[in-house]
Formats: C-alpha cells, structure tokens, sequence
C-alpha cells in the first residue's frame, strides 16, 4: 500500500506540474511554482520505498528516509499554492478569492510543519499531518477543475 499509494499521488502531482505549466502563464512564479511541485512529486517517488515507523514516530533509518522525502512534498505544494495567488494574478481567470485562498492555504499548510516537528499537536499529529497534506491536493483538485472549466467555456 506504501508503494502502490504514494505512486499514485506522485503520477497526480505531476500530471497536474504539467498542466499548470502549460496552461498558466510563464512568469517567475508560475516557472518556480511548477519546479516546486515537480520536485514534491518526485519526493514522493523515494517517499513509496521507505515506510514510517509506528505513529510516524521515527524510529528506524527506514522511517528518518522518509520523513526526509516526504519533505519536497510537504514544502512543495504549500508554496506553489502560495506563488500561485500571483500567478493567478497575472492570468485573469482567477479572481480575487483564488488568490487569496491559494495564499492563505499555502500559508497554513506550511505553518502546520512546524507543529507537528515539535509535536506539539500530541496525539491528533498524525491526523494534522494528513490534514495538512490533503489541503494542497484538495487545492490543486479545485485549481484543475477551475482550468478544465475555463478551457470548456473558452471553447464555446
């Protein structure tokens, strides 16, 4: 389940790398933006070989490697949600709301790392852990969708 899941996030992260850089516009941020979502689904790739330890508590060298991995991801897509809301800027299909729900998603998501390194969280670190994972993925579901939206109407 380990390989086989995070396979499938890496093909999704870089499945939708490609088309936001073929479909947003090429500035600094959309070009750093899109590096930083290649290289978190490229960590995922490693991240599949090493499982964590119990409670992702990390014990063994197995589960350091993967905490390790798993960094690229967790920094990653947080900050090219938060480039992106001057990306969105500049494109025109996204309004004011985007731009501020891709910052502040962005920003939370990262704020969250922190507080599960120090596990400060406790027990709920690991569900804030998840949360704080599937908020970036939700995000680029919501930013696909917006794209794949706005091509239809174009089309039209």
């Amino acid at each position: 389940m380990n390989f086989a899941g995070f396979s499938g996030l890496r093909l999704t992260i870089l499945a939708f790398a490609v088309a936001y850089h073929l479909l947003l516009n090429r500035s600094w941020a959309a070009k750093l933006a899109t590096a930083l979502l290649v290289l978190g689904g490229l960590g995922m790739v490693v991240v599949g070989f090493f499982r964590c330890d119990e409670g992702c508590v990390d014990v063994t060298r197995t589960s350091e490697l993967h905490s390790i991995f798993s960094m690229p991801g967790a920094v990653g897509l947080p900050a090219a949600a938060m480039l992106s809301s001057l990306v969105f800027r500049v494109d025109g299909r996204f309004s004011v709301a985007w731009q501020t729900v891709s910052f502040w998603l962005g920003l939370l998501t990262l704020a969250s790392g922190p507080l599960i390194a120090a596990e400060v969280a406790g027990e709920v670190g690991g569900a804030l852990q998840r949360a704080a994972m599937w908020a970036p993925l939700l995000w680029m579901s919501a930013v696909s969708w917006k794209l794949r939206s706005s091509r239809m109407q174009a089309a039209e």
